[in-house]
């Protein structure tokens, strides 16, 4: 009996120490900006910080965002907007109307906010929004036709991500002054957008005979994003940049510290979230779990010696 009690208190001890397993991905909050402007639900912690038409992040957000009201503006303040794709359907920012066809929410800014781990980052017809200085990671922008009014993609990083025009005509959306990091393109069943002077970090693999044409900061032979041999359509950067652009307002994270030439990337329709790496957490627990046999069978070894030696 004493033998069991021991062991039960080493059990115990070990036990408390293990760190608990990761809880599952949070399901995203539904925040909407309604027509007249406020913020539903209406909750006691200030997620958004409304001055007048911008809506500006006051922290971290796990939610989805669906715009009801046109012309105004999103300031991600450097924030996150979180996702998780098993759970969240309409993505991060929803600019599509009630009817979930072209009737779009037009005019909307948002800039400097850190989209990640959505299947669609940003949905919206085009209907003239402006996507700037944001960073995309494993999620897609979904430009869906519409009013024929293109949309601005200007100064974002793109990480595992990509932009994809679908069943827009027209070729009136602007793709400019972007860096892609294993990212690029989709244009199916819609005309190319203009797409020219982003950054691709697979250039020199695709184009490794290219040369700078100097003075210039660009490449002298086109980019062409063919990744995809059944889509209608394909875009083409004619000045592709050399170096990423690095003056933009949300920090980089230490992105120029990637390498210039990754792996031309396979890109799917849903991007799935990054993996958690569960090597740390488990190899914690194998070592309680060992340590407490270990200690268990030193215990019973010892003990039973004793009896003999006391009988």
């Amino acid at each position: 009996m004493k033998a069991l009690a021991v062991l039960f208190t080493v059990c115990l001890i070990v036990s408390i120490s293990i760190p608990a397993l990761p809880a599952k991905a949070q399901t995203p909050l539904n925040i909407t900006i309604k027509p007249d402007g406020s913020i539903e639900p209406d909750t006691d912690v200030i997620l958004l910080q409304r001055n007048g038409s911008t809506y500006t992040f006051v922290v971290d957000i796990c939610a989805t965002i669906t715009v009801q009201k046109p012309g105004i503006t999103i300031d991600g303040a450097g924030h996150t907007l979180q996702g998780n794709p098993q759970a969240s359907d309409l993505g991060g920012i929803n600019l599509v109307g009630h009817d979930e066809t072209f009737n779009a929410y037009s005019n909307v800014l948002v800039k400097n906010l850190r989209i990640r781990d959505f299947q669609e980052g940003i949905r919206t017809p085009s209907n003239n929004n402006s996507l700037i200085g944001n960073r995309f990671e494993n999620t897609r922008i979904h430009i869906l036709g519409g009013s024929g009014v293109g949309n601005v993609v200007k100064n974002n990083y793109f990480i595992n991500s990509y932009v994809f025009v679908d069943y827009n005509y027209g070729g009136h959306d602007i793709i400019t002054e972007n860096n892609f990091y294993n990212s690029g393109t989709l244009v199916d069943l819609a005309d190319a957008p203009f797409v020219d002077r982003n950054y691709w970090s697979n250039y020199t693999t695709k184009y490794p005979n290219a040369t700078q044409i100097e003075g210039l900061g660009i490449w002298d032979t086109p980019y062409v994003d063919d990744r995809y041999d059944w889509a209608t359509g394909k875009s083409t950067d004619y000045h592709p940049l050399v170096n990423p652009i690095t003056d933009f307002e949300i920090p980089d994270f230490g992105l120029q510290a990637m390498p210039t030439s990754t792996p031309y990337p396979t890109i799917s329709n849903s991007p799935e979230p990054p993996k958690t790496e569960p090597f740390p957490t488990t190899l914690l627990i194998v070592s309680g779990i060992a340590a407490v046999v270990v200690v268990g069978l030193v215990l019973l070894v010892y003990f039973n010696k004793r009896k003999r030696i006391t009988v």
